[in-house]
């Protein structure tokens, strides 16, 4: 298992060089001049060539992929051209957050997606239907636009949750707590969508193999067999599938 990390996590170097390359060249492409956003539109001809003397920007493209290469190899960043701070100072405020949301909405889309997925195995029928139902309809929902709809309703509408303040835990743990709910549930959607369909396949798939009727015919009973051994081999594409989410 630790050599198979330790294979994707040096396959990531390179793959991380290809991305961040096409990005750079990219860039370079997009119309309008830094130099010219930074001092504004009345900002002298002079001027502007002096900023982008500075800034490397009048050294040929190659020589800026180097030397933007280099600086990116010793952790400098750049500074930010719209707040003209160091790029980690206006990141670093958000990190925390986005790290809070990505973990929360990725438990929340297990526990929804497990939950969900082994009532339409269970249950079956009508259930099962609007499991699958409600699992197509959440993966064609783009989290963008159900992020402005849910503020738009239960934000600005209803006022039950804030739009876009986040309150820290140590302030008021009612808030913080209410200050999660509505970015959660919008990236949290779509994966437990995909949970749901993956853990259902998967269950119904385990649930189809010769030691579960084997371990039923010997008596033991079937929330015994789904909890105790059926989810937990099913678990291995749930998780593959949590991972890529």
């Amino acid at each position: 298992m630790l050599k198979v990390i330790a294979r994707r996590l040096l396959f990531a170097i390179p793959l991380l060089w290809v991305v961040a390359t096409i990005s750079f060249f990219l860039v370079s492409f997009i119309p309008g001049d830094p130099a010219q956003t930074i001092l504004g539109e009345s900002a002298t001809a002079a001027d502007i060539a002096k900023l982008r003397h500075q800034l490397g920007l009048d050294q040929p493209l190659l020589v800026q992929y180097v030397v933007w290469l280099d600086q990116i190899v010793r952790g400098d960043f750049g500074t930010s051209i719209i707040l003209n701070v160091s790029t980690w100072d206006a990141i670093a405020p958000c990190i925390p957050i986005t790290t809070t949301i990505a973990v929360l909405a990725t438990l929340f889309a297990f526990l929804i997606g497990i939950t969900l997925g082994t009532l339409a195995v269970v249950r079956g029928g009508l259930i099962d239907r609007l499991v699958r139902v409600w699992a197509g309809i959440s993966n064609a929902i783009p989290n963008f636009w159900l992020a402005v709809l849910l503020v738009l309703i239960f934000a600005l509408k209803l006022g039950w949750f804030p739009a876009v303040n986040w309150v820290p835990f140590s302030t008021s743990p009612v808030e913080w707590a209410k200050s999660w709910i509505l970015p959660v549930t919008a990236v949290s959607l779509m994966g437990s969508a995909t949970v749901a369909r993956q853990a259902r396949a998967a269950l119904l798939t385990t649930l189809s193999r010769d030691y579960v009727r084997t371990l039923l015919a010997a008596g033991v009973s079937r929330r015994s067999v789904l909890f105790k051994h059926a989810l937990r081999n099913a678990a291995a594409p749930v998780l593959t599938v949590l991972g890529f989410q």
